[in-house]
């Protein structure tokens, strides 16, 4: 059996779960639309952004990853978050609920799909009697949140955010990338359905069918997109979601200042940059590139950026957190974890990018994650040159630099 202590970078536990995993769950996960273009060009913006380091800075033995959320409610312990992903126990058995657990004792928040294959009671449920580890004296904190698509049929979205609610759910996320769903060819080509017994298990006994338990002529996935979820949503999602729920709404989804300033206009909690993972619409500009424009339309508001989509490295965590992210999401290497080896699988995952990103903050020179500013990275198409400066540096005095 594989022993996750073994694994020392992302690519090698991809590269384990990838020998473990059917065909068609593994191009489920790993694949994008079309030609691929924005899945891979979300991982290649990362690595053309250069660090600018600062030295002899007195840093502390362990630098600091605190971090304040939705308006300042939450005090999380670490930046990371496992984004929402569907049907995980196509992975691994243990699915949801490993990954929620394993998520919890790292301190890392966790969110969870409308399309789980495990209910929304008993994640709640696992995630709330894991116990934490003191970590140098102090629990660990995260949240567990709950993401949500919009069905035609409101009353099994309001259905679902009920249950969520009362299961102690801390935000709801909404998605609104999707619908239709993107063309995703390595679905359509493997006719990708849920094997039995697996099963969206939060639909059981609702006033809608599943048709992704089927095996048909295409994807079924793209068959339960098409018939149940809304694709005429606008932002009057929003008031009608507030009037329904008290929890802190995070719309999902977004890539323009413009559609950022919507958001803020309709007092949401959190603005969470992504596209997708690169499943919906192809060439899309990569989410690190959208992510300072984002930041820029919501200055002043106390509203969040959250940003996922290509994060493979702790180096990528923090020059998200210096381009304004207040959590990163770490998805796909979190299903590779939990695939190659559940939930310790999972733990190991974190554990490496937490270290990583330990390590990524004492060789950039900040002492804590609240002290990342742009002027620590260099951007494409700039040069760098730097600001005498009595203080040290800090602030937000947009990127340090001049244009090429």
């Amino acid at each position: 059996m594989e022993d996750p202590s073994s694994w020392i970078n992302l690519a090698e536990v991809q590269a384990v779960a990838h020998k473990k995993m059917t065909k068609p769950a593994y191009d489920y996960y790993a694949s994008g639309a079309e030609d691929e273009i924005a899945l891979r060009e979300a991982q290649m913006a990362f690595k053309r952004i250069r660090f600018l380091p600062k030295m002899l800075q007195g840093l502390p033995e362990k630098c600091d990853t605190k971090v304040k959320v939705l308006g300042g409610r939450y005090t999380l312990s670490s930046p990371l978050i496992v984004p929402p992903m569907a049907m995980q126990k196509l992975a691994h058995p243990d699915g949801e609920i490993g990954a929620c657990r394993a998520a919890k004792m790292h301190g890392v928040s966790y969110c969870l799909s409308t399309m789980a294959t495990t209910k929304i009671e008993d994640v709640a449920s696992a995630h709330s009697s894991t116990v934490v580890p003191p970590s140098e004296g102090e629990s660990l904190s995260s949240l567990k949140m709950f993401q949500l698509y919009v069905y035609k049929d409101r009353r099994v979205s309001e259905s679902l955010i009920r249950r969520a609610e009362a299961a102690g759910f801390q935000a709801l996320v909404i998605t609104v990338d999707l619908p239709p769903l993107g063309h995703r060819e390595a679905d359509i080509r493997n006719r990708f359905h849920l094997p039995a017994p697996l099963r969206l298990e939060n639909f059981i006994g609702e006033s809608t069918t599943t048709e992704i338990d089927k095996k048909g002529a295409s994807s079924g996935l793209a068959d339960h997109s098409q018939a149940h979820f809304d694709s005429t949503l606008d932002w009057s999602i929003v008031p009608w979601l507030r009037s329904v729920t008290t929890l802190p709404i995070v719309v999902k989804g977004i890539l323009r200042a413009d559609d950022a300033l919507m958001a803020r206009q309709h007092r949401v909690d959190a603005v969470w940059v992504s596209n997708h993972g690169g499943r919906q619409l192809d060439c899309t500009i990569a989410p690190i590139d959208a992510l300072p424009e984002v930041v820029s339309a919501l200055e002043g508001s106390g509203i969040d950026a959250w940003l996922d989509g290509g994060v493979r490295r702790g180096t990528d965590v923090v020059k998200a957190l210096a381009l304004g992210a207040k959590l990163v999401g770490v998805g796909r290497p979190v299903l590779w974890g939990l695939a190659a080896g559940g939930e310790k699988g999972v733990s190991r995952v974190l554990s490496m990018l937490k270290e990583e990103l330990g390590t990524s903050l004492q060789l950039a020179g900040a002492p804590s994650v609240r002290d990342l500013s742009p002027d620590f990275l260099v951007m494409p198409g700039m040069t760098p040159f730097c600001r005498p400066s009595s203080q040290g540096g800090g602030g937000r005095r947009g990127i340090v630099g001049s244009r090429l």
